[in-house]
């Protein structure tokens, strides 16, 4: 934004002395042309030092005012220093502006102006899964034997996606406060072993699963009860029940199975990720003998929540609208409720629209050669 210049100050002036009640579009009225080059801040501040220091002063710009700053070369160093993560770091952690302003004793700022001056970008870290390299070289394989088997006829259309996913009480990882420092102009520069996190899900939360189609979804299920063989034990001592084969094949599946014969004839697939409980040989044999068509373990890509539309899509709208509401939530029957209601508030052209991208998303990860390819959007 161009500094003012002294005649445009003293009109201003001029104007606010004569119409005190007038704001920049009053005065907009009269000069159209002239005013258009400023803004509302520059008018406001100009108006405001003039009651501050007089007219007089407030018609010529203040000393120092939008003049280049000068840093100590020691200084500047330091706060580049520590704004740079060193990639030997173990935790990868970054300092904050505020952190770096106290330890050097200087303002918030004077560090911000010497990051700026020094091309330093700021980047939010992204967490994702871990890869290693037999894990892209099967993803790239088999990601694109997907888009030979679905896009023709938009067969992909019939397909169900399924997954369970837990959700905790406490609140998620604030992604605001994930941010690095880096000399690059765009993100896709940045290497992934300091702009991706890793995250780890096994903590105490909730089970719930379901699945979602181009023609609808099924209820919202949670994993109650306790693992058998408790009853004898009190509660204290007890285990929940988790997904195991015989939870998945004989409770889950049937439920969701009704769920899709009652919105759909025989021609649809099954969807399903590399879960133990998912590619147990008599879930398998099961599977085949209860599904019109399914996609064997052998044919999903291993490791890929970015390319089911559960995981990329359908759980971050529950978590997005869980840490809108989380600090109201005081119970697990609470979070049941919340999940419920949000689950059932996903529209059928929102569920379609994240489908719609399930084959160029595949295209993407075999470009990506079974990488990563999300944060490259």
């Amino acid at each position: 934004m161009p500094q003012l210049t002294d005649l445009q100050r003293k009109v201003i002036v001029i104007f606010k002395s004569e119409h005190p009640t007038w704001g920049l579009g009053r005065c907009a009225e009269v000069l159209p042309n002239f005013f258009s080059e400023i803004t509302r801040n520059q008018f406001s501040l100009v108006a405001s030092r003039m009651k501050d220091d007089g007219e007089e002063k407030a018609m010529v710009r203040k000393r120092g005012s939008g003049t280049s700053r000068k840093f100590d070369s020691p200084v500047k160093q330091s706060v580049q220093r520590l704004a740079l993560t060193p990639e030997s770091s173990p935790t990868r952690g970054h300092h904050s502006q505020r952190q770096i302003a106290a330890q050097l004793n200087i303002s918030k700022g004077t560090v911000f102006n010497i990051l700026k001056e020094s091309s330093l970008k700021c980047y939010r870290r992204i967490k994702c899964h871990g890869l290693t390299d037999r894990h892209k070289q099967q993803r790239e394989i088999k990601a694109m034997a997907m888009v030979n088997r679905f896009e023709e006829d938009e067969k992909w259309k019939n397909i169900w996606f399924s997954d369970e996913s837990s959700f905790m009480l406490r609140a998620p990882i604030n992604r605001q406060n994930e941010r690095i420092y880096r000399e690059v102009n765009v993100k896709t520069d940045i290497d992934e072993k300091d702009l991706l996190v890793e995250i780890d899900r096994q903590q105490p939360s909730i089970m719930c699963y379901g699945a979602v189609s181009w023609y609808g979804k099924t209820e919202l299920r949670f994993i109650e009860g306790w693992a058998p063989d408790q009853d004898h034990l009190p509660p204290s001592r007890r285990k929940k029940k988790t997904v195991n084969q015989t939870v998945y094949r004989d409770e889950m599946c049937p439920l969701m199975f009704s769920d899709i014969n009652l919105m759909m004839d025989k021609h649809w697939t099954w969807q399903q990720d590399g879960a133990k409980a998912h590619t147990a040989n008599e879930t398998i044999d099961w599977l085949r003998r209860n599904t019109p068509d399914l996609i064997l373990p052998s044919e999903w890509p291993s490791k890929s929540p970015d390319l089911n539309v559960m995981d990329f899509c359908i759980w971050s709208l529950l978590l997005s609208h869980l840490q809108s509401v989380r600090s109201e939530i005081r119970s697990l029957e609470m979070l049941k409720e919340v999940l419920s209601n949000a689950w059932n508030d996903i529209s059928i052209e929102t569920i379609r629209s994240a489908i719609s991208g399930w084959i160029p998303r595949l295209r993407r990860c075999v470009s990506a050669h079974g990488g990563y390819f999300e944060y490259l959007q």
